[in-house]
């Protein structure tokens, strides 16, 4: 599968009414907006509060790869923060999983 169409897949996925920030020690802002709105911002929520369609692990070391390493399953994808190398992996699951919150 392309990137591109990686790219679409996981737009199609993310909740409008996301949890967004450029900052987050400064606050979040939670407001509906489109999916080209939310990607503006640097901090994403990727789940809605009701459904989990990603299993979201925080990888706080440069080694972004380190899936391979610990011979875990491929992540579906891989966000890099551009500062430190951090990363997260994102599992996007078959089916959404609904939560009571």
């Amino acid at each position: 599968m392309t990137s591109k169409l990686r790219l679409h897949e996981f737009k199609n996925q993310l909740p409008t009414n996301a949890i967004v920030s450029d900052n987050p020690k400064a606050g979040v802002i939670k407001k509906y907006q489109s999916i080209e709105e939310i990607l503006k911002y640097r901090y994403v929520q990727v789940n809605n509060e009701d459904r989990k369609r990603f299993l979201h692990l925080d990888i706080d070391h440069e080694e972004f790869w380190k899936w391979e390493n610990e011979k875990l399953p491929v992540p579906s994808y891989v966000v890099i923060n551009r500062d430190n190398n951090h990363s997260h992996y994102l599992y996007q699951l078959k089916y959404p999983v609904i939560t009571d919150n």
